[in-house]
C-alpha cells in the first residue's frame, strides 16, 4: 500500500491527499506555490489548505501577513498510532459490547443466521470467520467432517488455516473417509492439535464444520460454502457426531 492510499484510508479526499504530498516535497510553502505544485486553482487550494489543518494533517504560521504551511512527517506518524490506538480501544469496546447486544436480541436466535460464500476467496471468507470464532471466543473445540486432500487450488491456504487454529490452543475432532489423505500426521507435534478417526465411506468432496453456535458446509469441488448459526440446529449436529465418534 502507497502513502496515497495510506491517506485517503486515514480520511483524506483525493485532492487533500495532493495538496499534502506537495506540501511534503518543497516544505514550507504558500498556497500560490502549492497551486502550482499541484497545478489545482489557488481558492481550491486555500480550502484544502484550510481543511487539512483543522484535520491536524497539517501547520500554519504566518510570514510577513501571508500564511505559510508546512506538512510534518513525524506528525503523521504521530496521527497514524493514533488512529490504531484509537481503533484498538473500539476493537475493545465491540468485544465487550456485542455480547450483550445478542444476548438481548429478541429473536432469541429463532430464525437461523445464514451466510453464503462462493469462489476460492469466498472460502477463504468462511475459514477466517471459523478462525474469528475461535480467536475471539472461548470456543476451542473444533468437530468436523472432514475431506482427504487438500486440493482445487487451497492447499497452501488450508495448511496455514490449520496451523493458526493450533497456534488458538483448538482440540479438533475430524472424521473422513477411509482412503489416503495427506494431512502429513506423523506425531503429536505435526497433528497440530487434529484427532483423527475413519469413516467407511468413499473419499468426500465436501466438509461440515462445527464451531460454537455455527455449521459450516462447503464443497472445495464446487467452491461454495454456506454457514448457519443457529443454536439448536448446530447441538443437533454436534451430538450426533459426538454419537458417532465415540462409537468409532
Amino acid at each position: 500500500m502507497g502513502v496515497e492510499q495510506i491517506l485517503q484510508k486515514l480520511g483524506l479526499s483525493e485532492k487533500e491527499t495532493c495538496v499534502y504530498l506537495a506540501l511534503l516535497r518543497i516544505g514550507l510553502a504558500g498556497a500560490a506555490k502549492v497551486a502550482k505544485e499541484t497545478g489545482l486553482p489557488r481558492q481550491t487550494v486555500y480550502s484544502l489548505l484550510a481543511d487539512l489543518v483543522k484535520k491536524r494533517f497539517i501547520d500554519q504560521s504566518d510570514k510577513r501577513g501571508v500564511r505559510q504551511f508546512y506538512a510534518d512527517p513525524n506528525e503523521l506518524l504521530r496521527l497514524v498510532a493514533e488512529r490504531k490506538d484509537e481503533l484498538e480501544k473500539q476493537k475493545k469496546t465491540l468485544e465487550r459490547e456485542l455480547p450483550k447486544l445478542l444476548a438481548e436480541n429478541k429473536r432469541g436466535g429463532a430464525f437461523p443466521v445464514v451466510q453464503y460464500y462462493e469462489g476460492q476467496e469466498g472460502l477463504k471468507r468462511l475459514f477466517e470467520n471459523i478462525l474469528t470464532q475461535h480467536k475471539g471466543t472461548k470456543a476451542k473445540s473444533f468437530r468436523g467432517f472432514g475431506i482427504n486432500r487438500f486440493d482445487g487450488g487451497l492447499e497452501e491456504y488450508i495448511r496455514g488455516f490449520i496451523e493458526r487454529r493450533h497456534s488458538y490452543g483448538v482440540t479438533t475432532n475430524l472424521l473422513i473417509a477411509d482412503a489416503p489423505d495427506n494431512f502429513g500426521i506423523r506425531d503429536e507435534q505435526t497433528a497440530l492439535g487434529r484427532n483423527v478417526k475413519r469413516l467407511d465411506i468413499d473419499e468426500q468432496e465436501a466438509g461440515i464444520y462445527f464451531v460454537g453456535n455455527r455449521a459450516y458446509f462447503f464443497s472445495y469441488k464446487d467452491n461454495v460454502g454456506v454457514m448457519i448459526e443457529n443454536q439448536a440446529i448446530v447441538k443437533y449436529l454436534k451430538d450426533a457426531f459426538d454419537v458417532l465418534w465415540d462409537g468409532l
